[in-house]
């Protein structure tokens, strides 16, 4: 978490009388988000088999036993990896993608940045696309086709 720690760095400086008044400013200011600065270290990654059935149900829409089965019948890969090589199992990418619609924040329960998450997701709907966009257009040729 490097922004926060900048900001320690920069406060202490101050405090200890190293920068003036103008240079804290500066570098505070410089060094300033509108976002809220998440510790993302402080959660641990997700697994599925430290879900309960019902929360895996109600969180993303699935039971727990039909994740890996999903995974097969869509043809997805083993592991997804993102243009900025942030890698997910099938199984989390597959939790992560529902819950991305439903919650944005959703951080605490997969231990990963928002930035990650959504790298994740978009994966996800890339591949599904790929893989089975096809059906979505032969549906709306036949729709058209009726029209």
């Amino acid at each position: 978490m490097a922004l926060k720690r900048i900001q320690e760095c920069i406060l202490l400086s101050y405090t200890q009388q190293l920068l003036d008044d103008d240079d804290f400013c500066l570098l505070y200011d410089a060094n300033y988000t509108n976002y809220p600065v998440f510790d993302h270290g402080q959660h641990t990654r997700f697994t599925l088999d430290a879900v309960s059935e019902e929360e895996c149900l109600s969180s993303f829409l699935f039971r727990q036993l039909d994740i890996p089965y999903l995974a097969q019948v869509l043809c997805l890969p083993e592991k997804f990896i993102c243009p900025n090589r942030t890698a997910a199992l099938t199984e989390e990418a597959l939790c992560i993608l529902p819950r991305r619609f439903a919650y944005p924040y959703m951080m605490p329960q997969f231990g990963r940045s928002p930035q990650e998450l959504s790298l994740i997701a978009n994966k996800m709907m890339d591949e599904i696309y790929e893989t089975l966009g096809h059906l979505t257009d032969n549906h709306r040729s036949s729709i058209a086709d009726k029209s």
